[in-house]
């Protein structure tokens, strides 16, 4: 009567001897399960069971028996190097799938597998790491979106653990970029504003929390956000670039012209103003996309040649891809 090895013993040969799931051939019981037994016992097969094993297609599996017949060593790594390779590619095929990575360069496929390893465990980026991909246009959407929210976490960690407002604002700005504005007003709602005597950082605090507002669709409160971030700090341009961008979404475009002319006072490079004004153009529609086209083009129609290329798709004059919200 032939003793049948327990389903643990069974569990632990097919791991051993790198065997796939092969259904009812594989299960306990089976005749696979006891030439693995015997296998695994007396290091020796019949001929009649190493021709069962090449039938199902286990040819590692005969390569390993006879190696072991011959010398007597048990080389498990024989076994283990086409499972690992296999594991290997499914997992790299995941990961490229998982974070949108088509085509790269072959020499570049080490450093991408380790960054996005790293990602997956929800590991940060180097600032190396962030301009290799970057160079190299392997930032995807979803790469890009991964980054923001493990700085974000990493950031609102240093802030429940010290208390620092600028860690608040740096967590809700990664949050944002992240696309996740409604989690940015949590941690600014943990602020107290009162007690931010540094009139730089009030300024940070409203100006982020008036950018998440913008990303909801809530403009009027955003607006009223971004003044008091001016008004903590005139100085500033990025609640001056908040104004100018959320002043052209509500179609004040004379209004939203002079804040953008006071954000290059305060050095705002025009470049992103364009940017916004860019994002802003693609992202309306009707009526408001027809007049901010007419609007910009008679302002200057050098500088915005690029607004006859929006509807096509175009990034415009220096093609520069959108990258989130001011």
């Amino acid at each position: 009567m032939t003793c049948h090895p327990s389903a643990e013993r069974h569990a632990e040969l097919l791991a051993r001897y790198c065997v796939p799931g092969m259904g009812d051939l594989s299960v306990v019981g089976s005749l696979l399960s006891t030439i693995l037994e015997r296998l695994d016992t007396s290091r020796a097969l019949s001929p009649e069971e190493k021709q069962y094993l090449r039938d199902k297609g286990l040819f590692g599996l005969c390569d390993f028996v006879e190696r072991l017949e011959a010398t007597g060593k048990a080389d498990y790594g024989t076994l283990r190097g086409p499972v690992e390779r296999r594991d290997r590619l499914r997992e790299e095929r995941r990961l490229r799938r998982q974070y949108g990575i088509g085509h790269f360069e072959r020499h570049d496929k080490w450093r991408l597998m380790k960054i996005l390893r790293q990602v997956d465990r929800g590991g940060r980026l180097t600032d190396d790491d962030v301009l290799w991909l970057s160079e190299r246009e392997l930032f995807s959407d979803a790469l890009r979106c991964a980054f923001h929210e493990h700085e974000a976490k990493h950031h609102l960690a240093r802030f429940d653990e010290g208390g620092d407002p600028w860690e608040a604002v740096n967590a809700s700005s990664h949050f944002r970029k992240a696309g996740s504005p409604s989690d940015a007003l949590a941690v600014l709602g943990r602020v107290a504003l009162d007690s931010c005597g540094d009139a730089h950082l009030r300024s940070a605090v409203c100006a982020t929390q008036g950018g998440a507002l913008r990303d909801l669709g809530r403009l009027h409160e955003a607006v009223a956000s971004a003044e008091r971030a001016h008004g903590f700090d005139p100085r500033s341009f990025h609640p001056c670039t908040l104004l100018g961008a959320l002043h052209y979404e509500l179609d004040q475009r004379a209004e939203g012209g002079a804040w953008f002319a006071k954000a290059v006072e305060r050095g705002a490079k025009p470049e992103s103003i364009d940017h916004e004004l860019r994002s802003i153009l693609r992202r309306a529609t009707g009526t408001h996309r027809e007049q901010m086209k007419r609007h910009l083009l008679a302002l200057d129609p050098e500088r915005y040649q690029w607004v006859r290329d929006v509807d096509q798709g175009r990034n415009g004059a220096r093609g520069h891809r959108p990258r989130g919200r001011t």
